[in-house]
């Protein structure tokens, strides 16, 4: 967080401002990204953007003086300049008063392996064709309905922190017509938040996300990588239910394994 003191008109003004994706409330993350979607002038954009992150209003910045505004506007850099969103700001979306979909935690870290193969299939595929229906898919894999009885679930030492119900492929169009009523800033925010906890795997397991298996990945999906690494039929079942972070884990461990190998060879 910045902390931010502004005087003017014998007024004092002292807040403290997101420096990061990751410090910004839910209500300002969608008004961020609804600012993004719709002004397209650039200028506008970043006043636009000041006014969010200092929760102000337009008439306080017409009192600020000029220099004032260029060191406010410098704290939007985050926004238009890169940074990763990778907290979970939107746990639970709602579709009209009664429906409610639940998310994965911040950082992918209670995201079973079956679920991202799903869902970064149709996310790849919806970058390549922005297809509406594709994007709702994706979505679809990673919000689901909280599991039931989960107030008595939540206090057993079985419990695993995870409120979704569990996930099935065969469930994932019928949700995606739910889904599909979301709002565009709600929907782009959850693109945004699943960017972010990509790339942040890209950056921890660079073998897995490097070479052949994104080529894999980008033309059939991760379920061909999954085969490939289980081996056969009960350890296909049993990896695709296995955190996706520990998959990856143990995918860098071996890809570093046969490449210190190769390179021992070489050697020789």
């Amino acid at each position: 967080m910045h902390l931010v003191e502004l005087k003017y008109e014998n007024k004092h003004l002292k807040k403290q401002v997101p420096a990061s994706w990751n410090e910004l409330t839910s209500k300002q993350l969608l008004r961020v990204v609804t600012a993004l979607l719709t002004i397209r002038n650039k200028s506008q954009l970043k006043f636009n953007l000041v006014e969010i992150l200092l929760q102000v209003k337009t008439s306080f910045l017409i009192l600020c003086s000029d220099e004032q505004l260029v060191n406010l506007i410098r704290l939007t850099r985050f926004v238009t300049s890169g940074g990763l969103l990778t907290k979970q700001l939107l746990p639970v979306v709602s579709v009209g008063k009664w429906r409610k979909f639940y998310g994965p935690a911040s950082n992918f870290r209670n995201l079973l392996f079956l679920e991202f193969i799903f869902a970064d299939t149709y996310f790849i595929a919806w970058s390549k064709k922005q297809n509406e229906e594709l994007l709702n898919k994706f979505i679809a894999c990673l919000y689901r309905e909280r599991t039931w009885f989960h107030f008595v679930k939540k206090n057993l030492a079985s419990y695993t922190g995870d409120n979704r119900q569990a996930f099935n492929s065969h469930l994932v169009a019928d949700r995606a017509q739910h889904i599909s009523k979301l709002p565009p800033e709600v929907k782009q925010a959850i693109v945004l938040w699943y960017r972010g906890c990509r790339q942040e795997l890209e950056k921890n397991f660079p073998l897995v996300f490097s070479g052949d298996n994104q080529d894999k990945a980008q033309k059939s999906g991760w379920d061909d990588v999954l085969r490939h690494i289980a081996g056969n039929v009960h350890q296909v079942e049993a990896t695709g239910q296995a955190m996706a972070r520990n998959v990856f884990a143990f995918m860098e461990d071996k890809l570093d394994q046969a490449e210190q190998a190769r390179n021992k060879n070489q050697r020789f």
